[in-house]
C-alpha cells in the first residue's frame, strides 16, 4: 500500500523541508514515541517507510493482508499528527551533515552535485544540494507546517498491489478517505539557469575521475520523448550500448558507462555518467562525444535499431510482471496525469520509430554545445 503526496522538493519553501519531513514521519506522534511506532509496525511483522522525492513523497506499508486494518490507522495518525520532536530532528540533521562530509570525499558525489547545479542553477528545486546550513536552519515548526499542508490536506493517491480485497477499500474509505485531500496542485514557478560548457574538479587523493555529461530534455509527456528512449539505449542505455562498447569494451576506459533519460513532471534531463581512470580522463570525454557525433551523422543500422527495440519491449514487460511491478508502472501514470491508453501509446511509438527518426532526433536533442560537462577528480 502506497500513500502518493505532492510533498517533493517542488513543494517545498525551504531547502531540505521535504526530504526531512519525509525521513522523519515515523518518529513521533502526540500518543506515540519513535520506539513505540517502530514496535508496534514490528509486532506485526510489516514494514513501513517514507521517502520523499523531487515531484511527490511517498508513505509505504508492506503488510500480510490480515492486518492492514491495524496499520491504516497508524498511517492516518503519521501524516496528520507526526509531531517531528526537537530530540529527533537534532539526531536527523547531525546524520545528514556527517553523511554529507563523507559523500564530499567521493568523486561521484561532487560530479553530480555539480552537475544538477549547473543543469539547473542553485535556485531550483532539482539544482540544488543541500549543505550543513540547510540542515541547521531546519526546525519542528517548519516540518509540521509542511506536513500539514502537504500530507494531511493537499491531493493524495493510494495504490493498492498484492493480496487486496473489498474489505482493504472500505477500510480507506472509512480512514484516509476522510481526510481532505481536495487542495489545489500548486503550480512550481521555477526557471532553470543552466552553464554549458565544461566544469572540472580538482581532488588530488582521488584514484579516479568521475565525469557527468548531458543536457535538460522533454519529459515523459512530450510526444517525442518515447521515440528519445530509443536514441538513450542506442547512446548508453543497456549494457550492448555505443558507449559501453567504446569505452569499455575497445578503449577499457572504465567498467561501465551508462545514459538515463530523468523525467520529472515540469523537466527532464539526459545523463551520461562514469568512473574512469585520472589519466584517462581527457580520452574518454572525447569518445563520449564522438558517439554523440556518429548518432547525430550516420543513421542507425536496422538489426541494431530492432535489438534495441527489443530490448526495451523486454524491459517494460519486465516492469509489468507482478502486482507490485505493475504498481510502478501506474504511480508513473498517476504522477503524470496519464492513462492506460498513454503507457500503450508509448509502446505503439517506441515499435514505430525508424532510423531516420533515431538521427534527427538526436541532431534536435544532442547538441554538444548544448552539454553540461562536469569532471571530478582530475
Amino acid at each position: 500500500m502506497e500513500w502518493l503526496f505532492r510533498a517533493g522538493r517542488y513543494q517545498e519553501p525551504k531547502r531540505a523541508v521535504a526530504s526531512a519531513a519525509a525521513g522523519m514521519l515515523l518518529d513521533g506522534t502526540p500518543g506515540r514515541s519513535q520506539q513505540e511506532i517502530a514496535d508496534y509496525v514490528e509486532y506485526y511483522g510489516a514494514t513501513l517507510q517514507a521517502d520523499a522525492f523531487a515531484d511527490y513523497a511517498s508513505l509505504t506499508l508492506y503488510a500480510l493482508p490480515r492486518y492492514v486494518k491495524e496499520l491504516v490507522p497508524l498511517m492516518t495518525e503519521l501524516i496528520t499528527e507526526a509531531v517531528y520532536p526537537e530530540a529527533e530532528l537534532s539526531l536527523f540533521c547531525r546524520n545528514r551533515k556527517q553523511r554529507l562530509f563523507v559523500e564530499l570525499q567521493r568523486v561521484e558525489f561532487l560530479a553530480q552535485r555539480a552537475f544538477q547545479q549547473r543543469l539547473y542553477g542553485e535556485g531550483h528545486p532539482l539544482g540544488y544540494a543541500a549543505d550543513e546550513a540547510d540542515y541547521d536552519g531546519l526546525s519542528s515548526e517548519d516540518l509540521q507546517a509542511f506536513r500539514a499542508r502537504h500530507y494531511g490536506c493537499g491531493p493524495f493517491f493510494v495504490l493498492l498491489s498484492g493480496a487486496v480485497d473489498d474489505a482493504h477499500v472500505q477500510l480507506l474509505e472509512q480512514t484516509v478517505g476522510a481526510l481532505p485531500g481536495v487542495g489545489e496542485e500548486e503550480g512550481h514557478g521555477f526557471t532553470a539557469h543552466t552553464q554549458t560548457g565544461p566544469f572540472r574538479i580538482a581532488k588530488d587523493d582521488a584514484l579516479q575521475a568521475a565525469l557527468r555529461i548531458g543536457k535538460r530534455m522533454v519529459n515523459r509527456l512530450h510526444p517525442d520523448f518515447s521515440k528519445l528512449l530509443v536514441v538513450n539505449t542506442l547512446l548508453g542505455g543497456f549494457f550492448g550500448s555505443r558507449l559501453m562498447q567504446n569505452l569499455r569494451e575497445e578503449h577499457g576506459f572504465c567498467y561501465g558507462v551508462h545514459s538515463s533519460l530523468v523525467s520529472f513532471r515540469h523537466d527532464a534531463h539526459l545523463i551520461i555518467s562514469t568512473e574512469v581512470g585520472r589519466e584517462v580522463a581527457t580520452a574518454a570525454v572525447e569518445e563520449i562525444y564522438r558517439e554523440i557525433h556518429r548518432l547525430r551523422k550516420e543513421p542507425v543500422e536496422a538489426e541494431e535499431l530492432m535489438l534495441v527495440k527489443n530490448y526495451l519491449m523486454g524491459a517494460m514487460l519486465a516492469d509489468t510482471d507482478g502486482a507490485l511491478n505493475t504498481a510502478d508502472v501506474y504511480r508513473g501514470l498517476i504522477l503524470y496525469g496519464q492513462s492506460e491508453r498513454d503507457f500503450a501509446e508509448r509502446i505503439r511509438q517506441l515499435l514505430a520509430v525508424t532510423a531516420e527518426e533515431v538521427q534527427r532526433l538526436a541532431q534536435d536533442y544532442l547538441d554538444p554545445e548544448q552539454m553540461v560537462e562536469v569532471a571530478a577528480g582530475i
